[in-house]
């Protein structure tokens, strides 16, 4: 049985001798991609926990929202028809926009494991996303090619640019928390 102990030894049935953790060694290699693993779980779980602060102080935020008539009409399934088709125009336009986002954090992404979770989350997005959403647009009559010729509303626009501020200056944390209230929103 092998195992470390205080850091710069390996114990063997009671023997004890140097235990060498520079990179050429199997060991040593074994150790190093273990320390960027705990690295990275360290920054997601940070991250997560700072997601969760801001969700706890911002339950308010997320109470009124889904107080609002139109999350109440739907959740009822009172909705007017014409309603739901602005909606789904609009969700197509903003849709666009929001894989345009990923597209822009793959761009500015610094490792190969950050542009495999954009990837990741754009494929998600366009997979389950368009497939429902398709379904709604042909029942009105409406292809993707319409809702190029269509502009968005102006409350749409203002969270498509912002996204797309957020997303220029290419730091990852921004354009996650860019993105994430819509996808947890839905969730």
């Amino acid at each position: 049985m092998i195992c470390v102990c205080e850091g710069t030894e390996q114990v063997e049935k009671g023997k004890t001798w140097p235990l060498d953790l520079s990179a050429n060694t199997g060991v040593g290699k074994q150790f190093l991609t273990l320390v960027l693993r705990l690295k990275e779980l360290l920054i997601v779980l940070e991250a997560l926990f700072f997601y969760l602060r801001r969700i706890k102080h911002d339950i308010p935020i997320w109470e009124e929202c889904a107080a609002t008539p139109f999350v109440q009409e739907v959740q009822t399934g009172k909705l007017p028809l014409e309603k739901f088709k602005r909606y789904m125009i609009q969700d197509s336009i903003y849709l666009k926009n929001y894989a345009r986002i990923y597209g822009k954090a793959i761009f500015h992404a610094a490792t190969l494991r950050e542009i495999q979770l954009y990837y990741s989350m754009l494929n998600f997005v366009n997979d389950t996303e368009s497939e429902v959403r398709l379904d709604y647009l042909k029942q009105f009559c409406i292809t993707d090619d319409d809702i190029e010729l269509i502009a968005p509303l102006p409350e749409n626009q203002n969270y498509i640019d912002f996204m797309f501020e957020i997303a220029s200056h290419g730091k990852n944390e921004e354009i996650l928390m860019a993105v994430l209230p819509c996808m947890l929103s839905y969730s």
